[in-house]
């Protein structure tokens, strides 16, 4: 192996240690390590894919070290009582899943680890997240600035991709992996780029979260520079959203718009001129990127009627599809099968777990019962995040309700993407940065309980 990849299992281990030490202060560690793993992993002979994890040891000691100093779930019971009844009642539906895993013999096993570490993020990093951020509430917002330097950064490879600046450079594309990703259009096929990360989902994963992010810190700070510089990154991090190819990811930008404007609308007009201001920099910063892409910007354009196709197919239809006993059944298959490591570990075991969207991929792993329980844990976590969006907005505080209301905006947003594919929730930093914002939008409810009485 090269030098490089030894230093970054000590800079893994190094700050697992620091995140145990300091959990505040873990995601800036998470945060390297994400954006350092897949440019180690296409420089290491074999490109091997467990590298994908390298985060979760950073954030499992983050976590353990808030469970032990806190009475963690008796606390999220107090604060969030709907939440918290809507995740008892999903550990509920997992029994049976994980029992229908143990039935696989040893390779079940393995396939229960590998899901712990996403649904493990699913299940503790938004109380961990509201924990903290009640503690450490303006760490919260260094954490976030931080997240879209480092994404800005990273974003250059989709450019130097496209322009083949280095062509026969390992670490940027996909060729380190052997893969190459295309897409079909009558007469075109458009190329998707993934620079400096492993595939074009990555990239717009993390492209249209630091997009999202960057409007909320333009509203944060209120220095020229400030917003100027956030504004900035928006819109690069546009420009990585749209290299990527991913129409899941590009939609999402006037997705979050409408409901970031929606949930602030009485707020919102303090800030009349700054958002007409915002949105119409955006706009023609849009329209430079497009024209910069002509194949790329016809594909977003000419599929649109096929984008809300796969709405339709990959929703409820697609879940009672995969209730057939032909494939999931009543029971499903067992936790995890449909997750990204899981078919490194089943090894000979023929599961048969297809599925792309994120429902249909809940309803294969838990069947009808567990899934039941899910769509009930999604709906008390919607209806904690709206009660908490209305608490702060009757305390009158301006910052905070356009923080809520931008954080169920983000969230609302991956909601979408994820009905249509789950392979974002796969993967175990957005399981866990998904999660980590639930968290941190929950925890506005504390911060402003007194100011409502």
């Amino acid at each position: 192996m090269p030098l490089y990849t030894y230093a970054f299992f000590f800079f893994v281990a190094w700050s697992a240690l620091q995140a145990y030490n300091k959990p505040h202060k873990a995601l800036y560690y998470i945060i390297i390590i994400v954006a350092l793993q897949d440019v180690v992993r296409k420089g290491t002979p074999g490109a091997p894919s467990w590298l994908v994890l390298a985060c979760s040891p950073v954030i499992g000691m983050m976590v353990i070290k808030v469970i032990q100093d806190n009475n963690l779930f008796q606390f999220y019971k107090k604060q969030q009582p709907i939440a918290y009844g809507g995740l008892i009642i999903f550990l509920y539906g997992l029994i049976i899943p994980i029992f229908i895993d143990l039935s696989y013999g040893f390779r079940g096993v393995l396939i229960i680890l590998v899901s712990f570490v996403v649904y493990g993020f699913i299940i503790l990093c938004p109380i961990v997240s509201c924990k903290l951020n009640l503690e450490y509430k303006e760490e919260f917002y260094k954490i976030l600035a931080f997240y879209t330097i480092v994404v800005s950064i990273m974003i250059i490879g989709a450019p130097l991709e496209y322009y083949e600046v280095y062509p026969n450079n390992q670490f940027i594309g996909t060729a380190a992996l052997d893969m190459e990703w295309i897409r079909y259009i009558p007469g075109k096929i458009v190329k998707l780029y993934a620079g400096f990360y492993r595939s074009p989902d990555v990239l717009g994963i993390h492209s249209i979260l630091s997009c999202m992010v960057a409007v909320l810190l333009f509203f944060k700070y209120q220095s020229f520079f400030a917003k100027f510089f956030f504004l900035s990154i928006s819109i690069w991090s546009t420009y990585g959203t749209f290299l990527c190819g991913r129409r899941k990811f590009f939609y999402l930008i006037p997705v979050f718009f409408i409901l970031l404007v929606y949930l602030n609308k009485i707020l919102f007009k303090k800030y009349f001129f700054t958002i007409i201001t915002t949105l119409g920099v955006f706009a023609i910063g849009l329209y430079i990127v497009n024209n910069q892409s002509d194949d790329t910007a016809v594909y977003y354009v000419t599929t649109t009627d096929e984008s809300f196709e796969r709405i339709e197919k990959h929703g409820l239809s697609a879940v009672f599809e995969t209730f057939k006993p032909s494939q999931g059944g009543f029971w499903g298959k067992g936790l995890g099968v449909s997750q990204q490591g899981a078919r490194f570990v089943t090894g000979g075991l023929k599961i048969g777990a297809w599925q792309e969207g994120g429902l249909s991929r809940l309803a294969v792993e838990l069947g009808v019962i567990g899934f039941m329980c899910a769509l009930y844990f999604i709906y008390a976590t919607f209806r904690s995040m709206w009660n908490t969006h209305r608490t702060v907005l009757r305390s009158k505080k301006v910052e905070d309700s356009i923080w809520s209301g931008g954080l169920l905006a983000l969230i609302g947003a991956m909601a979408l993407s994820l009905t249509v594919s789950g392979q974002i929730i796969s993967d175990p930093f957005t399981a866990f940065f998904i999660a980590f914002i639930i968290g941190a939008q929950l925890s506005f409810k504390s911060n402003n309980k007194e100011a409502t009485k």
